[in-house]
Order: C-alpha cells, then structure tokens, then sequence
C-alpha cells in the first residue's frame, strides 16, 4: 500500500511541477486562497481510501502564487513569480523532514523545455453550453487536451468565469480557459485519473511571508531527497546527514 501511495504522490508532484508555466498576464485581481480536493476516478474503493484527506491548495497575492499539495505522507509545495517563471522554488515535507530543493541550472533548462513543450501541446479546447454551479460560482462546461507524456487525454473542466484565470497551479493545458477551473481532471494513467473539486474559495489578505519559506527547511538536490524517500519507502528512517 504505501507503494501505490508514493507512486501516486510522484505523480502528483510532476503535475505539481508542470503547473507553473506560461506566458505574463496581467496581475490577478483574486486575493486569497482556494482549497481543491483530489479524487482518483479510476481507483479501487482500496485505493480511494488512500486518496483520502488529500487536498491542494492555491495561495494567489498579485504576482506570487503558492501550491501545496497535502496528503498524508508529506506535503509538497511550489512558489512563483509570474512575471519571473524560471524562480522557482520547491519545498517537500516528510517524515518529519523539510527539504528545500535546489535546482540546479540545468535542471532549471530542462525544465523550461518541459513546460515550454506542454504550453504548445496543450491548446485545444472545446466548449460546452452545460453549467454546474460550484461554491456559489456558475461554471461553464469545457474539454481540454492534455497530453502527459506521449499519452493524449481529454479532461472535463467546469471553470468559473467570474474568477480570473491566473495562470494558477491548475496546470497549463487550462491557460486559454477565460475564468478560473474550480473542477478538472488529469488523467495520468489508466490507473489514475485524477479529479479536483474546489471545496473552498475564500478572498482573505495574505501576508509576503505566506510566500517566503521558513529556515527550518534544510537544502537538498533532487537526487537526495528521491534517495530519502526511497529510504522511507523501504522502512529506513532518514538521518539528518544533510544537516552536516
């Protein structure tokens, strides 16, 4: 189980990953924070179960943006400018470890490359004339392509037009989209095909420091912080080496 439960995880993070993207808009008018909830539609009631209490949720205040993908093995987390797309900066939690990743510059290219080629590949959208209301926001119905991998897909988006579309962590393939997705999938698999459903949009004053990590997070490459969850996944307590 904790397997199936980490490789669900990594799938969320790459997805984490290609969220932040796109070409400058204008600044968001939208201050505040909103709360999706994450189900796998093609999981067993098994597989559901260990879905359950996973959330993202989406920190917006003028330029920055904040994604933190909670679940109960860890939490992972992306900051952003987004009129400054290649600072990124990437937190994971787990295990009672905090890491803070450094990406190195040609992590940072091949990266870009990632994001650049899904920018281009996922244009394609049809809209719908069915609505859905969601948290008191009228939706309306779109199809989007998305394209993970070489795998091509169509995920169902209700998006609410009175939101602004903030190039947010919903992922790029939602861009042209003119208002924000409160619900929409990402099929990665035949195994995971993941919805998320807005459970919580709350306008609220944030603070430069919701942006800011904390100096508790110790700095690590990606190679080892994948090495200390292989270590969790095999049962080995990670040590605190890095700290030396």
């Amino acid at each position: 189980m904790k397997k199936i439960a980490l490789a669900i995880t990594s799938a969320l993070l790459v997805f984490g990953m290609l969220s932040f993207t796109g070409k400058e808009k204008p600044t968001p008018s939208f201050e505040g924070i909103i709360t999706y909830s994450v189900t796998n539609l093609a999981a067993t009631d098994q597989q559901k179960a260990m879905m359950a209490g996973v959330t993202v949720v989406m920190y917006y205040k003028g330029d920055m943006i904040k994604k933190v993908q909670k679940s109960p093995y860890g939490e992972f987390a992306m900051i952003t400018n987004v009129k400054k797309r290649e600072d990124f900066i990437c937190l994971q939690e787990f295990t009672g470890h905090k890491y803070l990743q450094i990406l190195t510059d040609s992590g940072r290219a091949g990266l870009k490359r990632n994001l650049d080629k899904a920018i281009k590949e996922n244009r394609k959208i049809v809209y719908l004339d069915s609505t859905k209301n969601i948290l008191g926001y009228a939706c309306s119905k779109a199809l989007v392509k998305l394209v993970f991998n070489k795998d091509t897909s169509i995920s169902t988006v209700y998006y609410a037009d009175k939101l602004p579309n903030m190039e947010d962590g919903t992922g790029v393939e939602y861009l042209p989209l003119k208002g924000l997705p409160l619900q929409y999938e990402q099929k990665m698999s035949p195994m995971l095909d993941l919805q998320y459903t807005a459970i919580s949009v709350v306008r609220q004053s944030l603070s430069d420091s919701t942006f800011i990590p904390s100096k508790d997070y110790i700095p690590a490459t990606h190679e080892e912080i994948m090495l200390k969850i292989r270590e969790f996944r095999t049962g080995t307590k990670p040590d605190d080496d890095m700290k030396n």
